[in-house]
């Protein structure tokens, strides 16, 4: 996954449909570009779906590009009907989020918009991200936001883990962020399970685990929740929660 220099995002499903309609695997893995912004590494958009099949796996793995520029996320999925899915096969997403330098806003799995990571059946759900390693700000593991975007499943488990990133005095990288109606949810008899690590920057407000907003979720309906958070921070750095809601 060493891209040449240039300007890219890895993988785009741009509107068009990736699937699998048995037992089959999906693997999708791409890498970002070098330079200028939003340097992704997989990119879901414009009702674009990745759809597994009744049983197998889904494995989508995604790492944002080592640009100075903004926003070089590992995995984004963002807007209505832009999907990551199956029918029944178990979905992992993986990302990793790119940046050097001063750039700020890289998240390792974003969705965004009213995107959706989810999985049918007894599918299980598994989200991993990594905030990029800049020295800028916000840079978060797993953020969920605006619109209903979701990680859920149909009644098998979800385990979303996030790492907060940042360096030096990078504050704001929080390990999961769930805001403005953004959801995380396991139905059926399904567990949840949300983990999140806050960046270890000198700056404030490293949270390990973050729901901000009246209508933002993070509900089991009647499996098993737990949640396990780490505040982050170094030096000289305070506000730094394990768990906070807003």
């Amino acid at each position: 996954l060493t891209p040449s220099s240039g300007i890219f995002t890895g993988i785009t499903i741009f509107g068009a449909l990736l699937q699998s309609s048995g037992s089959g695997t999906i693997v999708v893995r791409g890498k970002g570009g070098n330079s200028s912004n939003n340097q992704r590494g997989i990119n879901v958009s414009s009702a674009g779906k990745i759809q597994g099949g009744t049983s197998g796996v889904v494995i989508v793995e995604g790492t944002g590009g080592a640009s100075t520029g903004v926003m070089n996320h590992g995995v984004h999925v963002i807007g209505a009907n832009s999907i990551i899915s199956s029918n029944g096969a178990n979905v992992n997403v993986s990302g990793i989020s790119g940046g050097s330098s001063g750039s700020f806003a890289n998240f390792g799995v974003y969705v965004h918009g009213a995107g959706v990571i989810s999985a049918g059946g007894s599918g299980t759900v598994t989200v991993m991200g990594t905030g990029g390693s800049a020295t800028g700000s916000t840079n978060y593991g797993v953020y969920v936001t605006l619109l209903n975007a979701s990680i859920t499943s149909s009644g098998g488990n979800v385990s979303v883990i996030g790492q907060g990133g940042g360096s030096g005095f990078s504050g704001n990288n929080n390990g999961v962020y769930v805001s403005s109606t953004g959801i995380i949810s396991a139905t059926g008899d399904g567990t949840l399970t949300v983990m999140g690590t806050g960046g270890s920057g000198s700056g404030h407000s490293n949270y390990g685990i973050l729901l901000s907003g009246s209508n933002s979720q993070i509900t089991s309906i009647n499996g098993n929740l737990s949640l396990i958070g780490q505040g982050g921070g170094s030096g000289v750095s305070f506000a730094n929660y394990g768990i906070y809601f807003d």
